[in-house]
């Protein structure tokens, strides 16, 4: 991997192999759902999706049709802590994606009248979650989880909020994020470092250096929230927190969390599937940021089920956190994620959101041979030191048919209750 600053601060990773017959390219805007406050969540998603609307040259139809002409892949998102813009395409037509994307930042063209269409778009998209189970049981999860923080809120906002985004605010949303040192332009594959260079310097140089926004870490909560909801199946979410990509602690309870339920063999797969065929799936994972991240235990199970899946999850933590651990079934969730390393360097498209996460993060490549010796310097003493550590203060989401659900002892303690 290959890094250059300008002077104004914007940073260019290219990672490049002439092997491969396809680019993956993206530019990303620091400043996310987190940058934002109360009142203006919600509004670098709505920015987005007008960045794809209209720009001086193109319609909407005719930017559709020059992505459709693109092929591959060309696409946006915004998350916690950026808004993104992102393409695969053929190595042929690396040039076209970075033009194209030039174009999208410095001349959108919408109107009022688009910025009310993308408005009834987002408020679909919004209506949407509200049907999906298990993002209900998710987004409530955040919420308490996550009580005094942007965190705990979803990244279109609500709809309360996106009314009265104005076309001035989508705009100044924009400009903000426009500047030299919130700025990444990340690529990988049969691209040089020299062509991204050539780019940037032309379309990006005149730009402020500005400053990126510094985030406060969060505090998190525990305890128990059971909101009946008319679903077929209860849903659930059990959370603690958990350290952040940053900490030296990180890859400790990355370990734990897949030992816990990350996959087929993970102990809470065999104890509430394989062995009493509770629920279809359930699992653990890190929702992660750089400072503070959190364990989360998802799944679901019919409510006839409900005190039997819950109480098996309790044991199985409580077991886990108090029996020592097993050496082979550390050294099989180790081999597993550095297994996913290496896969992950067969494409493209992993190889640059790596190197982007990776610069965001540390601000500098950690190379695959850092992360697996980290890993793999990890001892037994650090790990059951981790887990005591971790399991503790859980809070736990329940949604769907919970009436009559009490919770036991052993419960109220994990949460604090």
């Amino acid at each position: 991997m290959k890094k250059h600053k300008l002077s104004n601060g914007l940073t260019i990773l290219v990672d490049e192999d002439q092997r491969f017959s396809s680019v993956a390219f993206a530019i990303s805007l620091h400043g996310g759902l987190r940058s934002e406050s109360v009142e203006t969540a919600g509004i670098t998603h709505l920015s987005e999706h007008l960045v794809l609307k209209k720009t001086k040259q193109k319609s909407t139809k005719e930017l559709a049709e020059y992505i459709d002409l693109l092929g591959g892949e060309v696409n946006a998102y915004t998350d916690a802590d950026s808004m993104c813009l992102y393409g695969y395409v053929q190595k042929g037509d690396s040039q076209k994606v970075m033009d194209f994307f030039a174009e999208l930042l410095f001349e959108p063209a919408f109107l009022e009248k688009d910025l009310l269409i993308e408005k009834d778009v987002v408020r679909q998209e919004i209506l949407d979650s509200q049907d999906e189970p298990s993002e209900v049981n998710y987004k409530l999860f955040c919420q308490y989880f996550w009580p005094n923080s942007l965190l705990g809120m979803p990244i279109y906002g609500d709809i309360k909020n996106l009314e009265t985004f104005s076309y001035g605010d989508i705009y100044e949303r924009l400009q903000s994020l426009l500047q030299g040192d919130k700025i990444t332009i990340v690529a990988s594959g049969a691209i040089s470092l020299e062509e991204v260079v050539e780019y940037a310097e032309k379309n990006y140089s005149h730009l402020s250096k500005g400053k990126r926004a510094e985030f406060v870490t969060p505090e998190t909560s525990s305890g128990l929230h059971f909101i009946q909801e008319k679903f077929s199946q209860v849903h659930f979410s059990l959370g603690c927190q958990a350290p952040g990509m940053l900490s030296d602690r990180f890859d400790s309870s990355a370990v734990l969390s897949a030992i816990l339920g990350g996959g087929m063999s993970s102990r809470l797969f065999q104890a509430l599937r394989e062995d009493n065929g509770l629920v279809y799936d359930v699992g653990a994972g890190l929702d992660f940021n750089k400072d503070i991240s959190a364990l989360i235990i998802s799944g679901a199970c019919e409510g006839v089920n409900l005190a039997k899946s819950i109480e098996l999850v309790t044991k199985e933590i409580t077991k886990f956190k108090n029996e020592k651990l097993d050496l082979s079934e550390v050294e099989r969730n180790i081999h597993s994620i550095k297994s996913q390393m290496f896969i992950e360097l067969d494409s493209i498209q992993s190889r640059m959101w790596r190197i982007l996460e990776s610069e965001y993060v540390f601000g500098k490549l950690v190379s695959i041979e850092e992360q697996i010796a980290r890993y793999e310097s990890l001892s037994m003493k650090d790990l059951e030191e981790e887990k005591q550590r971790l399991l503790n203060n859980f809070m736990l989401v329940l949604t769907g048919d919970v009436q009559g659900y009490q919770p036991d002892k052993e419960l109220r303690e994990l949460c604090g209750v």
